[in-house]
């Protein structure tokens, strides 16, 4: 699903204006953004949970020439579908 077919999808069963849709849309994305980077969680009801993980550095070898090289450390953002999500899709 792309933005703008999630746009109309929310303004049809909401009855928001589009421009309204687009901004709550943003303004959630924003709020999962930011909460992850600051090294918490968020919650999705009936979804998920995205949360915040680091990666230590770790070596590793280059697929390409065999060399073996050092991964630095990173962080990233990881997904945990829910319970009821998973059972919904398996139905």
């Amino acid at each position: 699903m792309t933005k703008l077919e999630l746009v109309k999808k929310i303004c049809k069963d909401v009855n928001l204006k589009k421009e309204q849709a687009e901004k709550a849309i943003i303004s959630y994305s924003e709020c999962i953004r930011e909460s992850v980077k600051e090294g918490g969680s968020i919650r999705l009801p009936n979804v998920g949970t995205i949360s915040y993980k680091k990666r230590n550095q770790r070596n590793g070898v280059n697929p390409a020439t065999g060399k073996r090289m050092v991964i630095p450390a990173s962080k990233t953002a990881v997904f945990k579908i829910s319970k009821d999500f998973k059972e919904y899709l398996n139905k």
